[in-house]
């Protein structure tokens, strides 16, 4: 919003309002800004989305749910969520959503102070974040050679343009006369994932 503003929400369900209107009323914040009236505030955000993805269950959506308020200024408050986090990919998974789904969980770096950034995992972690991609069983099937390209590029150094890539590749992919294998692999910026990355 401060590089590229934006006059209207730019999807159909937008979180930034009502989570200005809760920035902007201190007396619902507890437990040093992680709850909302004792609700932790991931919490909120998750079943939100869980919401989101009954209601649109039959249609083609796309997610993005983006969080720091519990580790970007303390890394043990992790541990803190696991269990929520465990608790939504269990109900995506009860419920079907994964079936149809390209799922990414991702961080956009480590820890940019405090005495971890100084060991030898937290140097890497600064400029490496983490990012797992889970796609449904039956693409494993229908694809086991774009599958066995991903594997491959677990060990390659990938970007975020690479994954943006990667989404449109799917994208072409369930077109009608959708042919991947003649889909394009290299663009200026990036390579979808599901071509083998060269070595850099």
């Amino acid at each position: 919003h401060i590089l590229c503003p934006v006059s209207d929400p730019p999807v159909h369900h937008y979180w930034r309002p009502l989570n200005l209107a809760m920035l902007q009323t201190p007396s619902i914040w507890h437990n040093n800004n992680l709850c909302i009236n004792f609700q932790l505030h991931l919490h909120m955000i998750l079943d939100w989305h869980e919401r989101f993805l009954e209601s649109y269950k039959d249609h083609p959506t796309f997610s993005l749910i983006f969080t720091s308020q519990h580790t970007h200024e303390d890394i043990n408050k992790l541990g803190e969520i696991d269990h929520l986090i465990l608790k939504h990919l269990k109900n995506m998974n009860n419920h079907n959503h994964l079936n149809n789904t390209l799922f990414i969980l991702f961080s956009d770096h480590g820890m940019r102070w405090g005495k971890f950034r100084n060991t030898l995992i937290g140097k890497h972690e600064e400029n490496m974040p983490f990012i797992f991609l889970k796609f449904p069983d039956w693409f494993h099937q229908k694809y086991p050679d774009l599958v066995k390209n991903l594997h491959v590029n677990k060990l390659r150094v990938t970007s975020t343009f690479d994954i943006y890539h990667t989404m449109i590749h799917l994208l072409d992919i369930a077109k009608p006369q959708g042919n991947y294998r003649k889909i394009k692999s290299h663009r200026k910026y990036g390579k979808s994932l599901l071509f083998e990355v060269s070595l850099r």
